[in-house]
């Protein structure tokens, strides 16, 4: 059908009310709910850590990629993300944007109990529109946001501006089978509420989902996730109203956005956590985790999504410029060469009402009655197998991998069982030690 300029003009136009109408929802959301709730803040105590597992996470370690002093942008900061960023990365200069003015106050504020607001430049700003200025960030970090937007590719290509050339970005978006419950709870809700006002809805949702979650018919994981959030919505209202009240948001599946990440000049550089997609984690049958072995890593991720539904990792993966060099690949003989340390322990700051912090704990590993290693973060723990804390001892402060590769394997079999546990011990699920590559001859590979 052709359309003359002037009826073009109409529809453009009403796309853009509606685009600018839905930006006025969320950012409403969250002056009303600042997600998240601000209980504490937490990073690594070892200062060297978080630069050399995003060292490891996006290019197994070479060549390195990132200054101590680089600039990163916290896109969609919420109220705890620019400082934990900035804890993170001691040196880094940030920059830290969020559409909504009342979570910027709060990020704020945090930021100043923790002592890194100097290092942080606040910026009220809407992902969909142009930041403005050069490619100037080595590492842009937009977890939980762009899947917000109206329009996530005009937020994509935003970002893509204004990443450097050789940046990384790591983005999160929700994945799809992660949604359903909660895709499906808001529209119920949606008519069940009609015209109520907001307190009306707030409380109407509050009621539904405690009901539900006691009801002796339905799915036991949907009961379950909604009695949780139910018992949540007086202590953790933003996290509740952000699951159960929030007015917009789109879900992918791994192939999805990368292809729509594609369009605004991007590539996969991997995933977040690439050992939660491996077949064996999931299936037994040797023939069907070999057959999606031999799938690219994209692929295999679909794959994995859409069969696990629920229960599929989450979607957290780092994008390049579809350019710039493809980071190194795991590989067992650049391991061999590098060197691993402690991680080290997790600093914690707990956050008073007034957002001053009233308390700071150090959270190590501990070791269960049956030799277990319970390796503590700051918003969850993971259970390792006694070998875990066999490997720690020998590390002890740091030791090259071959050293230590022969002190754990008498035949080729046991080197290869121990190479795939360091790389587990090195993922973003453990944390437990930290790698570091020998620079490269020459110079090479200077970080942006």
């Amino acid at each position: 059908m052709k359309r003359d300029r002037g009826s073009e003009g109409v529809v453009d136009g009403g796309r853009a009310a509606a685009r600018d109408g839905l930006l006025a929802q969320v950012e409403g959301h969250y002056d009303r709910f600042p997600y998240p709730d601000p209980r504490f803040v937490a990073a690594p105590d070892n200062p060297r850590a978080a630069l050399a597992a995003l060292e490891w996470d996006v290019g197994r370690g070479r060549p390195p990629r990132f200054a101590e002093e680089m600039a990163i942008w916290v896109a969609g900061c919420g109220t705890l993300e620019a400082t934990e960023v900035a804890l993170r990365f001691p040196a880094a200069r940030l920059l830290a944007t969020d559409v909504s003015r009342t979570t910027l106050e709060q990020a704020e504020a945090i930021a100043r109990s923790a002592g890194v607001d100097r290092r942080i430049e606040f910026l009220r700003h809407d992902l969909s529109t142009p930041l403005g200025g050069e490619a100037q960030f080595a590492y842009i970090d937009c977890i939980g946001v762009l899947h917000h937007l109206p329009e996530p590719e005009r937020g994509l290509e935003t970002l893509a501006r204004a990443l450097h050339p050789d940046g990384v970005l790591d983005l999160m978006v929700y994945q799809e089978g992660h949604r359903r419950i909660y895709l499906a709870f808001r529209q119920a809700l949606a008519l069940l509420a009609g015209g109520s006002s907001g307190e009306e809805r707030v409380a109407l949702a509050v009621r539904l989902a405690r009901e539900l979650g006691r009801s002796p018919r339905g799915a036991a994981s949907v009961r379950q996730v909604l009695r949780e959030l139910a018992e949540q919505a007086g202590s953790r209202p933003s996290a509740f109203a952000d699951t159960l009240l929030h007015p917009h948001e789109h879900t992918y599946t791994p192939r999805r956005i990368v292809e729509l990440a594609a369009r605004a000049g991007f590539a996969m550089a991997g995933l977040a956590y690439p050992h939660l997609w491996e077949p064996a984690l999931y299936l037994q049958e040797e023939g069907l985790v070999r057959r999606l072995h031999e799938l690219p890593l994209l692929e295999r991720a679909e794959v994995l999504s859409l069969l696990l539904g629920e229960a599929a990792p989450y979607l957290d993966l780092f994008l390049a410029h579809a350019g710039a060099p493809p980071p190194v690949q795991p590989d067992d003989a650049a391991l061999r060469q590098g060197r691993v340390e402690p991680h080290g322990p997790w600093r914690r700051l707990e956050l008073a009402p007034d957002l001053a912090v009233q308390q700071e704990l150090l959270l190590g590993p501990e070791t269960t009655e049956e030799g277990a290693l319970i390796v503590r973060t700051g918003r969850g723990a993971s259970r390792l197998p006694p070998e875990a804390a066999t490997l720690l001892g020998l590390v002890g402060r740091g030791v090259q991998v071959a050293a230590l590769l022969r002190r754990l394997s008498a035949s080729a079999a046991d080197e290869a069982a121990a190479l795939r546990f360091l790389r587990q011990l090195l993922g973003p699920a453990a944390r437990l030690l930290v790698f570091s590559a020998p620079p490269l001859p020459g110079g090479q590979g200077e970080p942006p």
